[in-house]
């Protein structure tokens, strides 16, 4: 499909995705176009095609023995001849020439060693201040990215700006989880709604929020974007353990927090990942692919001849599911740590030092302290604070408090972009 194309594969077969790669030089082609093997396996014009091959490859593998392997198949009546050459570890360099042209696309393709792609699971800080308002921060609003699905977490003032700032596509966004109804953590939703109106969002968006607000931002709603290209659904939501979203990858559950209103938290959890076939043994053993599935649940395999092979001979663990939990605006509970138990990253409102716990109290809020022994008492694995009082110049004193109780502590900051599929770098 053009210059568009890379296939990847292994012996069982060739799969098509979509990336930028540019044609090879003419002068280059000829070094391709041979498909004969000997009888060891290996291509008579190896040495002329590695040395053609050195400068369209990775500096690691130009010394690398490889063997040529040839394909051919139709494509709406159009003869296409694959040539594959072979680097260890399974690793495939693909040239594609129709075969009425002479016309290569070349390009390194990803190890395919029959594992899958790491799953995206991003959290993208859009703001991270308490409820007055600040030039150093925005209201509090975050957005994660799971497998491209953008789920945003509270929608304070100037939501739409920043994600626009942080290049997150208006149309990948499908739901938006309102804590509670402070206006630091909502007055942004009217002006989002209306952007993606004028944008030409299509299709529907979700939000969930409690009932005041479903009344609330509806009537603002029906005033102010009267004529929306896409459809506004409300889930109404309590202040209670349930879950309120589920599909193939994850599912949401939402916690109670203790603030001066009903308040909930959010904990996002990855659905168990399927296992993953290891391509050699199961062609070894003969698995026929309709039974693939059954491997990646952890079925084992019965040979036609009845002897069984066990999965783990034929499969490799799953990759581990991540687990996010947000918490924003609360005192420290033991509930809330119960809620969260055994997170892998948690996200707790800092809003004090610990000098002033008092005050966090009076206020239903929580010090850089509390946030920390809460990550340490749930045993989650890493703490990212936020929402944090506009008398802080920097974050410096809060993470430094942390630390002393849960060393995996970083601090949000607007634009930030958190892999949560890896450690942070303290």
């Amino acid at each position: 499909s053009g210059d568009d194309s890379i296939l990847k594969g292994n012996d069982c077969g060739f799969s098509l995705c979509s990336t930028h790669t540019p044609a090879m030089p003419a002068n280059s082609k000829a070094a391709f176009t041979g498909k004969a093997k000997n009888a060891a396996g290996h291509s008579p014009n190896a040495s002329r095609q590695t040395k053609a091959m050195a400068k369209y490859m990775p500096h690691h593998l130009y010394n690398t023995a490889f063997f040529m392997q040839s394909h051919s198949f139709r494509i709406l009546g159009t003869k296409i001849v694959i040539n594959a050459i072979c680097l260890p570890p399974d690793t495939y360099y693909f040239l594609i020439s129709p075969a009425y042209k002479s016309r290569f696309i070349s390009k390194f393709a990803i190890p395919h060693n029959n594992h899958t792609m790491p799953t995206k699971f991003e959290l993208n800080i859009l703001g991270c201040g308490s409820a007055t308002a600040s030039l150093r921060h925005f209201p509090s609003c975050q957005v994660l990215n799971i497998r491209d699905n953008l789920f945003m977490i509270d929608c304070g003032e100037g939501a739409q700006l920043q994600l626009r700032k942080m290049s997150l596509k208006y149309a990948r966004l499908g739901h938006i989880f309102i804590s509670h109804l402070h206006g630091d953590h909502c007055f942004g939703l009217p002006g989002l709604i209306s952007t993606m109106a004028l944008l030409g969002k299509t299709g529907e968006i979700t939000i969930h929020t409690f009932d005041d607000g479903r009344r609330i931002f509806s009537e603002i709603l029906g005033y102010f974007c009267r004529e929306l290209p896409f459809n506004v659904r409300f889930n109404v939501i309590t202040p209670s353990q349930q879950t309120i979203y589920e599909d193939d990858a994850i599912t949401v559950r939402t916690f109670p927090l203790y603030h001066r209103l009903p308040t909930v938290g959010f904990l996002f959890a990855e659905k168990p990942k399927p296992r993953h076939i290891r391509g050699d043994m199961a062609k070894y053993y003969g698995v026929p692919h309709y039974q693939m599935n059954e491997l990646r649940a952890g079925a084992d395999f019965v040979t036609p001849d009845g002897n069984t092979i066990p999965n783990d001979v034929l499969t490799t663990d799953a990759d581990p599911c991540i687990s996010y939990a947000y918490c924003s605006d609360t005192v420290r509970s033991q509930r809330v740590a119960e809620a969260v138990k055994g997170v892998d990253w948690l996200y707790h409102e800092a809003t004090y030092d610990a000098s002033l716990g008092e005050k966090a109290r009076a206020r239903g809020h929580s010090t850089s302290a509390d946030a920390a022994h809460i990550a340490l008492e749930a045993g989650a694995r890493h703490l990212i604070l936020g929402h944090f009082s506009k008398r802080y110049i920097n974050t410096h004193r809060l993470v430094e408090e942390a630390r002393k109780i849960f060393p995996s502590t970083i601090a949000a900051e607007e634009c930030l972009t958190v892999d949560l599929t890896t450690p942070p770098k303290l």
